[in-house]
């Protein structure tokens, strides 16, 4: 085998074990940043948790919707979710006339 060969050899060798590597280093990447975002969103829902149910009636939603959104998959933003849900409830009470704004 020349030398070429062996040193053409070689660096695909070196490039292959660069990518897993690469690989390896995505994968930790990741996970960190899947728990850190789940370490976010309990934060956030703990937050909301600790409110009264009269806070939580002024921004348009109930300790029920807390509970749910804890359920929701990590995709899903948490603060996406509820804001949809005070919205949905704001048109609602805007429909049905209710001006004072008591849903609960």
């Amino acid at each position: 085998m020349s030398d070429i060969t062996c040193h053409r050899q070689s660096l695909a060798s070196d490039h292959t074990s660069r990518r897993s590597q690469s690989g390896i280093f995505a994968a930790i990447y990741s996970s960190i940043k899947q728990y850190l975002r789940r370490m976010g969103r309990r934060r956030h829902l703990e937050t909301l948790n600790r409110l009264s149910d009269q806070q939580l009636s002024d921004i348009g939603i109930t300790r029920g919707d807390i509970y749910q959104s804890a359920s929701l998959g990590n995709d899903e933003d948490v603060t996406c979710h509820l804001a949809r849900i005070a919205k949905q409830r704001r048109q609602l009470i805007y429909r049905s006339g209710n001006q004072g704004g008591d849903f609960l």
